[in-house]
């Protein structure tokens, strides 16, 4: 039953990525959820049940197929040309002032922030901030507050990811959801940052929003042409699909490119299994000199903040 079971969730998620929301949850559970059948295959192998084994062997296999790609990168030598942070900074976060301060202490010359709230807004108009000049920020009282802080030029705009829920009422009536696209000079370079927040698969109508979501994020990649970055809480670890979706697009997520796949970003601040939610993903135009997650106090997530260069230079 056991050996059944878990030939049954690796296929499932194999051939059925994100299809609903066991899919989607198992995916998120990927890095320790597999863990188990390790001990069980040698076990069936020393007990000599080959069927058994056989099925465990295909399970640990697809496992470490999916864990391989995120830890065999690594960085691009030299200093990079610029930083970009993904900064999910809690909407309802009860520690304020340290997360203003460590939010403006990042050493990124671009920011994208999550969940900002009117306090947040109004403290990004404070001296704190006078790193980021060029800034488009939208300010909401619920979770999908967002802001695009840059050192450099920048044209920006708000684009819809779709209909989502106010996180007080699951049955409440559907509000949009925006992510910024800016557009940036880069030392006479353009560059193009798409910064988004999905909403988190918690059940099943929440999922298939999501699903929605991503498509719609994937479907915008798809349609560029300019070097690209996308950053921002995707509420997706990097054995969901969209980031598979994603990285066939063009876009290579940071933690993977640099060989730290495996690290996590959320939960900081109660038990639950440990994610990589946060992402910076860049096309191939660039190259990840670092990535690295910084605490932000009071938030449930870290910051992530890369170090990215022109590549071939």
């Amino acid at each position: 039953m056991l050996v059944g079971l878990g030939v049954g969730v690796a296929l499932s998620q194999a051939l059925l990525p994100d299809r609903g929301l066991l899919q989607t949850w198992i995916a998120a559970a990927t890095p320790w959820g597999y863990l188990p059948a390790v001990p069980l295959l040698a076990w069936t192998v020393w007990r000599r049940r080959w069927p058994e084994a056989a099925g465990l062997a295909v399970v640990v296999l697809l496992w470490v197929g999916w864990l391989l790609p995120q830890v065999v990168g690594g960085a691009v030598e030299g200093p990079p040309d610029f930083r970009v942070a993904s900064i999910n900074a809690l909407a309802w976060n009860a520690r304020p002032d340290s997360m203003i301060r460590d939010v403006a202490a990042t050493e990124a010359d671009v920011l994208a922030i999550q969940e900002v709230s009117p306090e947040l807004a109004a403290a990004i108009e404070t001296e704190a901030f006078d790193r980021w000049p060029h800034r488009l920020v939208l300010p909401r009282e619920d979770a999908f507050g967002i802001a695009v802080l840059s050192r450099f030029p920048m044209r920006a705009h708000v684009e819809d990811l779709g209909p989502t829920l106010p996180p007080e009422a699951r049955e409440g009536p559907a509000v949009a959801e925006p992510y910024v696209v800016a557009d940036l000079d880069i030392g006479g370079r353009p560059l193009r940052l798409l910064a988004v927040h999905t909403l988190p698969p918690f059940g099943a109508r929440y999922a298939a929003i999501w699903r929605r979501q991503c498509a719609v994020l994937v479907e915008r990649v798809e349609g560029e042409r300019t070097p690209l970055i996308v950053a921002g809480d995707l509420n997706a670890t990097p054995f969901h699909r969209v980031l598979r979706d994603l990285d066939a697009a063009g876009l290579r997520d940071g933690h993977g490119a640099v060989g730290r796949g495996l690290t996590t970003t959320f939960p900081t601040d109660r038990w639950l299994p440990p994610m990589l939610l946060d992402h910076v993903l860049a096309s191939e135009e660039l190259a990840f000199t670092a990535v690295s997650e910084r605490t932000i106090g009071g938030s449930d997530h870290r910051a992530v903040v890369a170090g990215l260069r022109w590549a071939g230079e």
